[in-house]
């Protein structure tokens, strides 16, 4: 077997780590998670009353006979 582990070794990944720009802030404003949570949930809400209040199923249409 390969003693070498594939990918990088850890100066390449300095390297690239040096070039590359810094992650970007990702945290929410205070209140805009609670915002997209509460949204999320009423998502949720009006897709299981729409799974709920299916009608039965539909009758079949009448086959059409020659007379």
């Amino acid at each position: 077997m390969n003693d070498r582990v594939s990918g990088p070794t850890w100066a390449e990944r300095e390297e690239l780590a040096r070039l590359l720009p810094a992650p970007a802030e990702r945290d929410l404003p205070p209140g805009r998670h609670l915002h997209h949570k509460e949204t999320l949930m009423q998502l949720i809400d009006q897709d299981g009353d729409r799974t709920t209040a299916r009608p039965g199923p539909r009758p079949r249409p009448r086959l059409l006979r020659p007379a």
